[in-house]
């Protein structure tokens, strides 16, 4: 039987916190134990033995304070309560522990609010722990390459642009190297993302729903998605989405120091001896001399530059996207 009942409690500092009796019809239920209890967002649950010999699941709703009896049954049996699944379990809780477990898998939702019992607590906290560690290893590697990338253009620049006989074909190797750093970060990148998703699945729709139990979670099947990616990893990010998105935030800028230094060191001649003057180029065949590497035409390297600057702009556009988690919040890298 079920339904709206009456249930008398003892007020603890929550108020409504310990069922001690309820009424159904006519009839007096005298609780003689919390057997257990877990909650769900909108809703507390209470596993009780009654005086009557039989187990009750009392729910009390924390939006309307009204209670209801959502199931009698033996001791001994399996229950599924409205899409919450429960075992019943010879192990006895405390009543002064409120630890509880709730499942959700209707309507293709997973949401476990909270876990039931110390192990899980602690399971769960440490699983958090360790993927946010494994994030924060993962960023600071990013760091690591980008500071790398922007030491050994400082150093670069001080040679090619400080010195008169320094070649401009330093910063073309410079634009190489960088581009090999870009290469590293980008896999790096793919790797912080990963583990990043990992931590947000559990902030947006765990941790978030702990201090705001009144928002519904973003995903319906957050917790299914997070298993999947325990079980089979696999980047969340392509490789040239994730050299995008470093590009966009750091590489590029690097990238056009380097090239209007290398603009400035091609049309500028140097420093004239004992006079100090400066002398510019005063026409296209001066510049295409200027460019020459060896037996490589002046055409030839223009044009290389040109094309290879305008397949990083080609490459920062075209996977420019404001998916995953850069549709929640602005707090990115």
């Amino acid at each position: 039987m079920t339904g709206v009942v009456e249930v008398e409690c003892y007020a603890g500092y929550r108020g409504e916190e310990t069922p001690r009796r309820f009424h159904l019809d006519l009839q007096c239920i005298a609780i003689v134990k919390v057997l257990d209890r877990w909650l769900t967002p909108d809703h507390r649950y209470f596993k009780v033995l009654g005086d009557d010999g039989h187990q009750h699941i009392l729910r009390y709703d924390v939006v309307t304070h009204h209670w209801q009896l959502s199931n009698t049954t033996d001791l001994s049996t399996t229950r599924l309560i409205e899409g919450a699944t429960m075992a019943d379990t010879d192990k006895t809780m405390s009543i002064d522990l409120p630890n509880g477990l709730d499942e959700e898998t209707g309507q293709g939702r997973s949401l476990r609010f909270p876990v039931r019992t110390k192990d899980d607590i602690t399971t769960l906290s440490h699983y958090y722990r360790g993927e946010m560690a494994r994030m924060m290893s993962w960023r600071d590697r990013l760091d690591r390459t980008t500071n790398w990338a922007i030491g050994a253009v400082a150093a670069m620049l001080s040679i090619s642009l400080a010195t008169a006989s320094a070649h401009h074909a330093v910063l073309i190797f410079s634009m190489v190297m960088v581009f090999l750093l870009l290469q590293i970060e980008s896999r790096r990148y793919r790797f912080f993302h990963l583990f990043r998703t990992r931590v947000r699945l559990l902030e947006r729709n765990y941790y978030s729903h702990f201090f705001a139990p009144e928002k519904s979670p973003e995903g319906l099947d957050w917790s299914a998605e997070l298993s999947e990616t325990l079980r089979n990893p696999r980047f969340t990010i392509g490789r040239r989405k994730a050299m995008a998105r470093r590009l966009g935030r750091n590489y590029i800028w690097i990238f056009l120091i380097l090239l209007a230094a290398w603009l400035l060191k091609i049309t500028t001649a140097v420093l004239q001896p004992r006079t100090g003057e400066a002398e510019f180029i005063h026409s296209l065949d001066e510049f295409l001399h200027n460019t020459d590497i060896g037996y490589i035409p002046g055409e030839v390297v223009l044009a290389g530059v040109l094309i290879f600057y305008g397949w990083l702009f080609y490459v920062m556009i075209r996977h420019r996207t404001n998916e995953g988690e850069l549709t929640f919040g602005e707090v990115h890298v």
